[in-house]
């Protein structure tokens, strides 16, 4: 008699061998081509189009940036695209997809893991993996680019927030500074005020790598009476 409960498996989780094959193929190949550019003498030839706010296609061997639509990102549409920055990239999408490959073949062909489970471990694996690597390129991006710059670079600009500022808690912003949007950690100049991604911020104030902010309105009357 056949076992409902394996059936019911069977249909909810179907036979994925092919395409943990594919995904570690695939995923591995890209990552021994991105090794072999970096060995081969380039500092980072990583294919990585960051999901940035602005959209800029960031082609880390020659530094490429093509901006221009994020003039048109205002609002929700700007939170959007600043919030899918900071978890998606092409680079968490590679590793992602080789580690979920490895681990699903692995698991397939040397545990006893029903169906439902490999597939769990796989995916969580890859997200591990994949977020784990983003974030730390995505920090070193920063620093590196933050540290090339100086404080009048960022004074007295207008800023979008790209995570929410609440004082004295640090947020962040991204501003434009040499023809580049950049994301740099900032701060409320004023108690008890907070702004919320998306939120327009004029940086007064730019110490120790942290910009302090103040509303939009409020900047430009202070532009105004300078």
């Amino acid at each position: 008699m056949i076992d409902l409960n394996y059936l019911a498996l069977a249909v909810a989780f179907p036979d994925l061998t092919v395409l943990y094959w594919i995904c570690m193929i695939v995923g591995g190949s890209l990552l021994a081509f991105s090794m072999l550019g970096a060995f081969g003498g380039h500092a980072d030839t990583d294919f990585d189009a960051d999901f940035d706010a602005d959209f800029d296609v960031d082609v880390d061997a020659g530094d490429v940036d093509v901006a221009g639509a994020g003039d048109a990102l205002v609002g929700a549409g700007y939170a959007d695209a600043a919030s899918l920055a900071a978890w998606l990239s092409i680079r968490f999408v590679v590793y992602f997809t080789a580690v979920f490959g490895v681990l699903g073949v692995v698991l397939t062909y040397l545990s006893d893991n029903t169906p439902m489970t490999t597939a769990g471990v796989a995916v969580l694996g890859g997200l591990v993996v994949g977020q784990g690597v983003h974030q730390l390129f995505r920090k070193l991006k920063r620093s590196s680019s933050n540290s090339a710059t100086t404080s009048a670079d960022y004074e007295d600009k207008i800023g979008r927030v790209s995570a929410t500022i609440t004082y004295p808690r640090k947020g962040e912003i991204a501003i434009s500074v040499r023809s580049r949007e950049r994301f740099v950690p900032a701060v409320a100049k004023h108690p008890d005020t907070t702004f919320g991604v998306g939120d327009e911020v004029g940086v007064v104030a730019y110490r120790g790598g942290v910009a302090e902010v103040v509303s939009r309105k409020e900047f430009e009357f202070l532009a105004h009476k300078k």
